[in-house]
Order: C-alpha cells, then structure tokens, then sequence
C-alpha cells in the first residue's frame, strides 16, 4: 500500500536580519571614542601593576620560587615544592585582576579618583612597611603613570559628550 498524500511546497531560506542595527556616530568622535577607550585600558591595566605586582614580585622573592621551580625541573623533586607560596602569588595576581576590574568599571572621574587614591595609599603603606624594596619601584613607576592616564580622560569624555 502507497500513501500518497499532499506535499509541502519547498521554503526558500529568508535571508538572514542583521543582529543589530548600525551604531550612528557623530562625524570625527569614532576616532575620539577609540582614544577614550585606549586610555582607559592603559589606566586600567597600569592600576593593576601598580597594586598587585609589589606584593606579588615579594612573594617571589621571599620563597624563592623561580630557584624551586629550576629545581624541580632539573632534579624532578616536585614533591618537596610547597604550595602555599603559589596560593598567595594567585592571591596577589587575583587582586590585580580585580583592581583592573574596578577600575575599568567606574563610570566617573571621582569614583576613578577615590579607587586610584585608596589603592595608591594601601600600595604606600605596603612599600614603606617592608623597607623599600625594588618591588615597591615598579609601583613608583606604575602608579603616576595611571595617575597621568587618569588625568587625560575627563577632558576625552567631554568632547565625546559634545559630540
């Protein structure tokens, strides 16, 4: 027995709707919006050095983990390598992480400049309490550096806000 029934005529595919519509911007500002964001990535990634990496270059030091990991690998003694010193190189690593984070997500000039203020005094007090190191120069260098980055931006924001 052949069922023949009715067959459905074959869909042509539609073609497909664009995701979303195209950003209109005013003439000239898509170069001053791309400089905004640039500075605004520098500032953050730069905050970040400044705040994580004394404490993380301590540990290092401290623990001497770069000579552990030499000599695991010459002498594959993995076994006597201790965790705990990596756990707070994370730890360190995850703070710089979060502070690039912060600080990329503070919309206004003063939220920007109260998170750079209290990460900068905890930085100061932090170098200052163990002697000066050289780590502490990294967050010489980085932290005006951002200072600088974050000085440039308000001026960025209002002519893109003028359009």
């Amino acid at each position: 027995m052949s069922t023949t029934g009715p067959r459905a005529a074959p869909v042509s595919p539609s073609p497909p709707e664009p995701l979303a519509a195209p950003v209109r911007r005013a003439p000239g500002s898509g170069l001053l919006d791309d400089e905004r964001a640039r500075t605004h990535g520098r500032m953050s990634r730069w905050f970040a050095v400044g705040v994580a990496a004394p404490p993380a270059l301590d540990v290092l030091e401290q623990h001497a983990l770069l000579e552990v990991v030499r000599d695991a690998l010459t002498m594959g003694t993995w076994a006597e390598v201790k965790l705990s010193p990596w756990l707070l190189l994370a730890w360190f690593v995850a703070v710089g992480w979060g502070a690039r984070a912060a600080m990329a997500m503070q919309s206004t000039h003063a939220a920007r400049l109260g998170l750079f203020a209290g990460g900068s005094a905890l930085i100061a007090l932090y170098v200052v309490t163990t002697d000066l190191r050289l780590s502490g120069l990294l967050a010489l260098v980085a932290l005006p550096y951002t200072l600088v980055q974050l000085q440039l931006l308000p001026p960025l924001e209002a002519r893109a806000a003028r359009g």
